[in-house]
């Protein structure tokens, strides 16, 4: 069959096959002999013009957890107060009386006053609006590149499908696969932990490094991310996968794909066919997704189906009942059948009833069944028969028996297609 993988091995062409069109029958009939610099900066720096400054006036504003220390003046920090009093004046006469009008007071000490409640206000937002920038505040955490990416890791590790795709640039066009549901069986199978973001707030940046663990296994990666309008946004927050070059629409966390291209989260996915004859090789149905990306790709290494024993069995068994319905016709070419036979009658009469076929031994123990490359839920074996029959002819009223083996016809593949609901068998060229 075109298409069949692996090929047969060299130098074996199956059992000789000339152009001789068969024995002679009569007396004595006999058979034929058979990161870039400046990438991480100060933690606290916010790089544009008119940052805040730090309390220590340092005018790159390197300390963003500023301490008020109340309103600064040019004299006293803690302006005059006026007190009424009753002593006496210098000249002898009292000092004004409680609740009399004294001399006009100056209005310096209360608009110093004022302009400190002032200070305290401008500052207490100015610190309020540093720690909401850094928290994330209302905005979705995404006022700094590093925001960003500890927010879609705080997602995932959440299972929060919705979260996680708002820190996407531009969301996926297809969401079968980025569900709460999916997100618990990859946390399930490998959770994430020791997620480690590296602090990026520069306003060029565009990736970030992160470190964190998925399961037992440990990995270091770079987010890409880009800024749109006033927040950060991730590149991509899952990946393309085609599982069209699998050969069949998996199976993926319990969920079953119904196109050529999925997207899945960061995360573990598990990986079946649903079919009991074919599925995924031991230790080969599993996939990773370490890092977001615009692209992905599945190797053969990654996911490799294999025919179960449960599928060789009932390939054998329809092989073989197909066998014996071929050797029942009694016929010398039966249709759809993996053999022929040859015979010039020499002028006798062939007696058809007679027709007996013998099987030497098992006819399928050193098959080598493999899947189609192309069409892995299809399995197929070549196969040259080991059979003779036995026929009666008649001539000049002497009649003879003589035995025979029977020759492959171009129809010696077996094919078994497990797609379906039920297997269905052939032979095919």
């Amino acid at each position: 069959m075109s298409g069949n993988y692996p090929p047969q091995g060299p130098g074996y062409s199956g059992p000789p096959q000339g152009p001789n069109p068969g024995p002679n029958f009569g007396p004595g009939g006999f058979e034929e002999p058979p990161a870039a610099p400046g990438q991480y900066p100060n933690p606290g720096q916010y790089g544009a013009p008119g940052s805040v400054p730090s309390a220590s006036g340092a005018p790159d504003g390197s300390n963003p957890y500023m301490t008020y220390t109340g309103p600064q003046s040019a004299g006293s920090a803690t302006p005059p107060q006026y007190s009424p009093s009753t002593q006496m004046g210098s000249g002898g006469y009292p000092g004004p009386l409680a609740g009399t009008p004294g001399p006009k007071k100056s209005n310096a000490g209360m608009i110093a006053v004022i302009c400190g409640v002032a200070a305290v206000v401008v500052i207490g937002a100015i610190i309020l609006g540093v720690v909401l920038t850094r928290s994330g505040g209302a905005g979705g955490g995404t006022k700094t590149p590093s925001a960003a990416v500890q927010g879609y890791f705080d997602a995932i590790i959440a299972n929060d499908a919705t979260k996680a795709l708002s820190y996407a640039k531009i969301e996926p066009t297809d969401k079968t696969f980025l569900t709460n549901e999916v997100l618990t069986a990859s946390s399930q199978a490998a959770p994430i932990t020791n997620v480690v973001v590296a602090e990026v707030t520069d306003k060029y940046a565009y990736e970030v490094p992160v470190s964190y663990t998925m399961g037992d296994q440990n990995i270091n990666v770079e987010i890409s991310v880009d800024k749109v309008g006033n927040d950060w946004k991730l590149d991509a927050v899952a990946t393309p996968i085609d599982v069209s070059r699998i050969g069949v629409k998996p199976i993926i966390n319990g969920v079953a794909a119904t196109t050529d291209k999925v997207y899945l989260f960061l995360g573990t996915y598990t990986f079946t066919t649903g079919n009991k004859y074919v599925d995924f090789a031991d230790g080969k149905g599993t996939v990773r997704i370490t890092e977001p990306q615009d692209y992905g790709s599945i190797s053969s290494s990654d996911l490799q189906l294999q025919l179960l024993s449960a599928g060789k069995e009932a390939m054998l068994a329809a092989a073989q009942k197909s066998l014996d319905a071929c050797m029942a016709k009694k016929e010398f070419e039966p249709e759809g059948c993996p053999f022929v036979i040859r015979l010039n009658a020499n002028g006798y009469k062939l007696d058809m009833s007679s027709l007996t076929f013998a099987p030497q031994g098992e006819q399928f123990a050193d098959v080598s069944i493999r899947l189609d490359y192309e069409n892995p839920m299809i399995a197929t074996f070549s196969y040259y028969p080991d059979i003779k029959y036995t026929i009666k002819a008649s001539k000049d009223g002497k009649s003879f028996s003589n035995t025979f083996a029977v020759r492959s016809s171009d129809t010696n593949t077996a094919q078994m297609d497990f797609s379906g609901d039920e297997p269905t068998f052939s032979w095919v060229a």
